[in-house]
């Protein structure tokens, strides 16, 4: 009897765990779309510095604008 009831008990707490991490994962998301945004470049800004703000902006609208 004890057996079976582990044999059950372990797939029904794998199932808990892994559903728990799916819905933080997109909490997660969710929180860094609005603490970060675009960034405004400046003239006083190198190049390095520009390519930089290019690249986080793109990733930003990767990630955060609708399709």
């Amino acid at each position: 009897m004890r057996g079976s009831f582990i044999k059950l008990a372990v797939p029904i707490a794998l199932a808990a765990i892994a559903m728990g991490c799916t819905s933080r994962t997109s909490a997660i998301s969710d929180v860094s779309c609005l603490a970060f945004t675009i960034i405004e470049p400046s003239r006083a800004d190198t190049a390095e510095t520009l390519r930089l703000i290019g690249q986080h902006n793109a990733a930003w609208r990767a990630l955060c604008s609708g399709p």
